[in-house]
């Protein structure tokens, strides 16, 4: 049996559960359901809109009723299964492919033992403004499997992956992680470690929703907060750390952390711009790293 979980917040999922259902249905002799986990949304018409999937047969709707975190949502899902088999899919993605789910279902049969299976996405149209679109563009070539399977626990992502179940029973998400960013990374790290095969193959969804300029900003600081937070955990899976840490870099960087600081709030607002640069998303990554680390060494 295969349960797909999808978690959300604020999304509406109909377009997506019913795609994913529909080709469900399509295959003779498939045990399946789908559990749509609602991370405390507090925008009421995705919450009326997502109740009729509670109606589909093999479907549900799961309101938690309070906002735990990517991490938390998660492992919640994976408790509420019934299926040997889990298939993550994130709410801001869409079905590409007619043999989506049938491919999942071969990997399964070839494949008794326990194991993780990425399917990896692709990046559909978006504007020049959007700061996500461009960096999601320009780093969509790390999405084929061929990229992916050089490092596959550099590589692990809960967005469009098939698990086995006991996997995730026996090594949860890391709740701790409350914000955006790293929670894979960290799980990836952590199947690594256990010896647990990580497979990569091209199976993609589509994500072609991009939040606006100031809203995947808010996604990044986010992140490099995670990444400082937990930068021991993380050690050896972000460059930019690795990089921040050594002898000959850290003083580098630190030398440059006065010029960045002084004009970090330019690059913010190239960033929220109509014309955001890629080249100024990464000094800015690099000064809100650079601070954060100075910052922590401080307390």
């Amino acid at each position: 049996m295969i349960s797909i979980l999808i978690p959300t917040f604020n999304d509406d999922c109909v377009a997506l559960a019913h795609a994913v259902a529909t080709l469900c249905r399509d295959i003779q002799g498939l045990e399946w359901e789908l559990i749509v986990g609602d991370d405390g949304s507090t925008n009421q018409q995705k919450i009326d809109a997502n109740r009729q999937i509670d109606t589909w047969p093999h479907c549900r709707y799961w309101l938690t009723g309070v906002n735990r975190g990517r991490a938390a949502i998660r492992n919640a899902l994976v408790r509420e299964a019934h299926g040997q088999w889990l298939l993550m899919i994130d709410a801001d993605l869409k079905v590409m492919k007619k043999d989506y789910i049938r491919q999942y279902v071969s990997f399964m049969s070839d494949h008794p033992q326990p194991c993780a299976c990425c399917g990896g996405y692709r990046v559909g149209e978006g504007p020049a403004s959007n700061l996500r679109y461009l960096y999601e563009k320009a780093s969509e070539h790390c999405q084929y499997a061929k990229f992916r399977e050089k490092a596959p626990y550099h590589s692990f992502k809960l967005s469009n992956t098939l698990v086995s179940r006991d996997i995730l029973l026996r090594h949860p998400l890391d709740e701790r992680i409350r914000q955006y960013g790293y929670e894979d990374v960290m799980h990836g790290k952590k199947l690594k470690q256990e010896g647990l095969p990580v497979v990569h193959i091209d199976n993609p969804v589509l994500f072609d929703r991009f939040e606006s300029n100031a809203s995947y900003i808010k996604k990044i600081e986010d992140s490099v907060d995670v990444l400082v937070t937990f930068r021991k955990e993380l050690k050896g899976y972000s460059t930019l750390l690795s990089l921040a840490c050594s002898h000959v870099g850290g003083a580098l960087l630190r030398m440059a952390f006065p010029v960045l600081s002084f004009v970090q709030h330019r690059l913010r607002t190239n960033l929220q711009s109509s014309h955001p640069s890629l080249l100024v998303l990464r000094f800015y990554k690099l000064y809100l790293l650079l601070s954060q680390m100075r910052q922590s060494q401080r307390l």
